[in-house]
């Protein structure tokens, strides 16, 4: 793997970073499809294991208790039929859409500073 720009990670260039640490169990799902194009991922998650981060999402896991957990659960007592997985092809769409309008942004602005200096 070449060089990484550190500008370039999603984690960088979203505009709140504190959708990483998320209660929303939608946003949870959001961040970690933020993550899943990242080249750094493996990295990111056996750093954050070794660190022992108390919770977040690193690697493109969610970290609970210094642990690796599937899915956030929603406060309050668990429904009695459960309902089909949604949150996650939708959070993977909505990751991929917003990180392509950062880039594109962040590369009109780059290309515009270029052309004035």
């Amino acid at each position: 793997m070449g060089a990484v720009n550190l500008d370039e990670l999603p984690c960088r260039l979203v505009d709140d970073p504190e959708v990483f640490f998320a209660e929303q169990p939608a946003d949870v799902e959001y961040a970690k499809a933020l993550c899943r194009e990242c080249p750094v991922q493996d990295s990111c998650l056996a750093e954050a294991l070794e660190r022992h981060e108390p919770w977040g999402v690193w690697g493109g896991q969610l970290l609970v208790q210094g642990e690796v957990v599937a899915r956030k659960r929603p406060r309050g007592r668990p429904r009695k039929h459960p309902l089909p997985e949604q949150e996650a092809p939708a959070a993977q769409l909505l990751a991929a859409k917003h990180l392509a309008e950062l880039q594109a942004q962040r590369t009109l602005s780059k290309s515009g500073s270029e052309r004035a200096a």
